[in-house]
């Protein structure tokens, strides 16, 4: 396409046929990104599962390549439906969407990063290196990212800033989309609570009783 910046450059830089090379590289890169998107999204899904905070469907894992093939094939089918949805609306939503995509994705390591010292809280004060990288780094991690998510959501809120250039309740796009996902989120969360409270009722888990339990292997079997 005449449009395609990458194309161009192949073309005058490399010329043909090296050009395809830079054309193989991108599509390589973006295959990456899915692969590195969906393995632990589906992964993660099949520990919340295992522990009773996500319908027990994600914990179906293949018998042959030990992957998490349900969640895997829902969240694939649920994120393409989205993306085929978008381009169909419009190019400029989809664009705008992937913006949000990144504020949901900063406020989810931040809660990480708060969760980790939890999760090692035995350990933390058993030496000084344990204190440093299991509480004192996770957090100044969670604290720049919970930064970060501040400015950016300022700066999504502003109508100006989206590719669609609209404003969605007086408020940017991509902005209202990620609050949107982040507020059903909470909500599919609260319904959970109400049909599984065993895991909503129990102590943040520790270290020793997810060994206790099995550790990785727990996740795999399904055990809580």
């Amino acid at each position: 396409y005449p449009d395609d910046f990458f194309a161009v450059l192949g073309e005058r830089v490399l010329g043909s046929p090296l050009d395809k090379l830079l054309v193989l590289a991108v599509l390589s890169a973006s295959i990456g990104v899915i692969v590195a998107t969906v393995i632990p999204l589906a992964r993660v899904a099949l520990s919340m599962s295992a522990h009773g905070a996500f319908p027990r469907v994600f914990q179906r894992v293949h018998p042959k390549y030990g992957i998490p093939w349900a969640g895997t094939t829902i969240l694939v089918t649920l994120s393409l439906v989205w993306y085929v949805v978008l381009t169909f609306l419009s190019e400029n939503v989809l664009s705008d969407s992937i913006a949000a995509t990144g504020l949901m994705v900063a406020v989810f390591y931040s809660l990480s990063g708060i969760a980790c010292p939890i999760f090692y809280r035995h350990r933390v004060f058993a030496s000084l290196k344990n204190a440093v990288t299991m509480m004192v780094l996770p957090l100044l991690g969670s604290a720049g990212l919970a930064y970060i998510v501040y400015e950016e959501a300022r700066y999504l809120l502003d109508p100006v800033n989206s590719y669609v250039g609209q404003q969605w309740l007086g408020m940017g796009p991509p902005f209202v989309i990620a609050v949107g996902f982040l507020l059903l989120g909470v909500v599919i969360m609260l319904i959970r609570w109400l049909v599984a409270p065993r895991f909503f009722r129990q102590r943040p888990i520790t270290v020793e009783r997810w060994m206790e339990m099995g550790g990785p292997e727990a996740a795999v079997s399904g055990e809580e």
